[in-house]
């Protein structure tokens, strides 16, 4: 997701998503979510997600730049920008 401005969520709704995230995984693919986060209480926001997550087929990581994200994920870095 790209160009989003702005999000208003409380701490009961980052944990609500967390929870709700590790409990839908239809299958065992293991999968990967990064997250950008340019500042830092998104850099919180994203990391406290990702401690509560704690699914054994969903690894979560929080980067502050495309091209590290685009190396952990293994995809062209164009994929990641409009």
């Amino acid at each position: 997701m790209r160009q989003l401005n702005g999000l208003n969520l409380s701490m009961k709704d980052v944990v609500h998503a967390a929870i709700r995230r590790s409990e839908f995984n239809p299958n065992q693919i293991r999968v990967k979510t990064a997250f950008l986060a340019i500042d830092p209480l998104a850099y919180a926001i994203a990391t406290i997600y990702s401690q509560i997550l704690q699914s054994p087929r969903i690894e979560v990581r929080v980067w502050d730049n495309l091209p590290d994200i685009a190396a952990w994920l293994n995809v062209d870095l164009k994929k990641l920008t409009l």
